[in-house]
């Protein structure tokens, strides 16, 4: 199977997975990204003025599941091991099969999907 096609596949996977639990993303632009690209289910960003304990605490309330989804820098690792710790702590089951899965690829924000995806349609013979 080509990337493109991989890539889509796994999309497609959790755009599904987004109808039935939240994506949680760093910022406004990922939420923008991930609409772009037709999830259409709850996208949460963590970056909204809280702090990471609150924040998680929040959640856990509200959701037994999430999809983690941050960027691939230095930052994004440290949120994605840290919320993950947070929210398993707490009981919310967290995601990041997608994120692991988009990691091996050349892209280093959520935000860079959209073009991502279309650099590789135009490169399709």
């Amino acid at each position: 199977m080509r990337k493109l096609e991989l890539i889509a596949k796994r999309i497609e996977e959790e755009k599904l997975r987004n109808e039935k639990m939240p994506i949680i993303v760093e910022g406004s632009r990922d939420i923008g990204a991930l609409r772009e690209m037709g999830f259409e289910g709850i996208i949460l960003k963590v970056n909204n003025g809280q702090s990471l304990e609150k924040f998680s605490s929040e959640i856990s309330s509200k959701y037994s599941e999430v999809i983690l989804l941050f960027d691939w820098d230095s930052r994004g690792v440290y949120l994605t091991k840290r919320i993950f710790s947070l929210l398993s702590s707490m009981g919310t089951k967290c995601h990041i099969e997608l994120w692991n899965f988009l990691r091996k690829y050349p892209i280093g924000s959520v935000e860079e999907l959209p073009s991502y995806l279309k650099i590789l349609e135009a490169q399709a013979p």
